[in-house]
């Protein structure tokens, strides 16, 4: 597991990790990461219903959706199906007024094949 090392820097500029090249004009990034370990990690299934986002910090979810696997390598698709359908959840789960969804990840084509191989095996 990678974590973000504490850094004086923060405290006056927001961490950051730039996905394009800046060709010189600022840092990549402002961030170092670390390793820490070992740490243990459990399945969660059968036991999603015990944590909460204000205990735990995070909280499982479950949500309909008409994406297939394979959309998600659709950005179009995505932005205009996936993203109405999981702000329309964390609106009704947080009662918030508005949620954004700043930015998502593509899955690169073995993830996708992967995930198409997973919904085939169920």
């Amino acid at each position: 597991m990678l974590y973000l090392r504490k850094d004086e820097i923060h405290e006056t500029e927001k961490p950051y990790k730039l996905q394009y090249n800046t060709e010189d004009e600022l840092p990549q990034q402002n961030t170092v990461q670390e390793s820490r370990g070992p740490i243990l990690i459990r399945d969660l299934r059968g036991q999603t219903k015990s944590f909460s986002f204000e205990k735990n910090g995070f909280s499982v979810l479950e949500m309909e959706s008409k994406m297939d696997p394979e959309d998600f390598a659709d950005e179009r698709r995505v932005k205009e199906v996936y993203y109405r359908e999981v702000q329309a959840l964390l609106l009704r789960y947080f009662g918030a007024k508005r949620v954004e969804i700043l930015e998502h990840l593509v899955p690169k084509p073995r993830a996708m094949a992967a995930l198409t191989e997973a919904k085939i095996n169920r």
